[in-house]
């Protein structure tokens, strides 16, 4: 549980009481699904990630399919290629992208994938970018890949949070979470609200989330949990993992945060 102290501050005439965190709670250590980390646990698998430049890399990203091995390389500017191993680019990040700083020195990438790709064309009549699984170390690291489990963690980023932010600081890393479709959600018919064992919702998946297309379009199954608890700038923010296998994820109507 977090704790917190009651700082009031004043401002535009109001007196506004404001949590302020004092501990945040540690998460148990754990080993990707797919991964041996080194000997100093200095390898991470980073949440997977869209590329770029999608309209360009049309002919490539045909190419692609779930699994394909990629190789990454400086772009000269601070971001990265990324490239199907003896073949064309497939995407890219700029030095502003989140990833770019976990890919450039001290660090070096042990892999690249694709993770999910979707072979349905957009509104203009492209093929939307894929995502990629990528695991970066520290130089002089080592890695080495497990065979798949067949029902793998998938870590994933929830957005919104900064409107649940009391609800979010009653949780606890490990806790269980579960999946809602708000079809009625005036701000995005698809949207998949992360809801905590209270019974109140704490963010969304992504927009641009794979695991909408399986929990929404292909009925899959899933579990999911608590996996990290920390700051997104001023306010707290939450990673969840999800196993496609469980239950089937549930309808509610859409409240207004």
């Amino acid at each position: 549980m977090l704790n917190f102290l009651r700082q009031v501050i004043f401002g535009q005439g109001r007196k506004v009481e404001v949590p302020v965190v004092t501990a945040l709670p540690e998460a148990p250590p754990r080993t990707p699904a797919t991964c041996v980390l080194s000997a100093h646990s200095s390898v991470t698998e980073h949440t997977p990630f869209t590329l770029g430049g999608a309209k360009a890399y049309q002919a490539a990203i045909a190419e692609c399919k779930t699994g394909t091995l990629l190789l990454v390389e400086p772009d000269g500017k601070g971001g990265f290629l990324f490239r199907i191993e003896g073949g064309p680019v497939v995407g890219k990040i700029t030095s502003r992208h989140s990833m770019a700083k976990n890919m450039a020195e001290p660090f070096v990438v042990h892999h690249a994938s694709i993770n999910c790709i979707n072979s349905t064309l957009d509104q203009s009549g492209l093929l939307p970018p894929p995502t990629v699984r990528v695991v970066t170390g520290h130089k002089g690291s080592t890695w080495s890949p497990l065979p798949l489990d067949p029902k793998p963690f998938y870590p994933a980023e929830v957005v919104g949070e900064s409107f649940y932010q009391q609800d979010l600081s009653d949780c606890q890393v490990g806790e269980p979470v579960r999946l809602f479709h708000e079809h009625d959600n005036p701000h995005d018919a698809k949207a998949i609200a992360v809801v905590s064992v209270r019974g109140k919702t704490i963010g969304y998946l992504p927009r641009d989330s794979w695991l909408r297309r399986p929990l929404l379009k292909e009925k899959k199954e899933y579990s999911a949990a608590i996996e990290r608890i920390n700051y997104k700038g001023k306010f707290l923010g939450i990673v969840i993992t999800v196993r496609l296998e469980g239950e089937e994820i549930g309808t509610r109507p859409f409240t207004s945060a």
